[in-house]
């Protein structure tokens, strides 16, 4: 159970508390069989939204892995996308969103553009990933995960929070940077001390208070 707006992993039903109310929230499994009809798919899954809004359920939320093999994953963002219609008053959240498999840039477009479709009840549940197969897919070194993860937490972060961004951490870089897309939610705190202690490999204060603020939960991973 979570409050404040701060989602844990209180398991598949996603139950989470605000103001002493317990909230309910729909898990999407996107994970389908190759070669399944996924058109159809994709209206079971705007038919199941529909049931649990108008049970009373507060949000849909949807699971990530990369779509290749023998399972076609449905991608998160754009899936949330066409889910929202049907998820009317509801929050939509990404869960868990593997941050290392995406550039922080895009991660910071898609989530403010849900952000401004749901009317600002976007979550972006966030982790480091896990999965040995999935990072050599993509060619990146697993050893590498929490690195990427920390600065595109920390990227995204200051991409929703402030005006002009330069960034040089070790594995993404921009310079003066401006979304001119921006999430209706507000970071709180976003402009917390500059810099983090590479020793612990944490995000300021400030940044994660203003994370926390916005609906952005994250885990380490395995």
């Amino acid at each position: 159970m979570e409050r404040s707006g701060v989602a844990n992993n209180a398991g598949p039903a996603g139950l989470r508390n605000y103001a002493g109310r317990m909230r309910l929230t729909l898990f999407i499994n996107p994970e389908h069989p190759s070669g399944d009809p996924l058109d159809l798919r994709l209206a079971e899954h705007v038919e199941q939204v529909s049931i649990a809004r108008a049970a009373g359920y507060d949000g849909v939320a949807i699971g990530t892995h990369l779509s290749y093999g023998s399972a076609a994953w449905l991608p998160p963002f754009q899936t949330l996308a066409h889910l929202a219609p049907a998820a009317a008053g509801m929050s939509l959240s990404t869960c868990m969103l593997v941050l290392p498999y995406h550039h922080p840039m895009q991660v910071a477009i898609d989530g403010a553009f849900l952000d401004v479709l749901c009317e600002g009840r976007f979550i972006l549940g966030v982790s480091a990933g896990w999965a040995h197969d999935e990072f050599a897919l993509l060619g990146i070194d697993r050893r590498e995960r929490v690195g990427r993860f920390t600065e595109s937490l920390d990227l995204v972060a200051r991409l929703w929070s402030q005006d002009r961004v330069r960034f040089d951490g070790r594995y993404y870089r921009v310079e003066d940077a401006s979304l001119a897309l921006r999430p209706v939610q507000r970071l709180s705190g976003g402009r917390g001390p500059r810099h983090r202690d590479p020793r612990r490999g944490a995000l300021p204060t400030g940044q994660l208070q203003g994370l926390r603020s916005l609906g952005v939960v994250h885990r380490s991973g395995r």
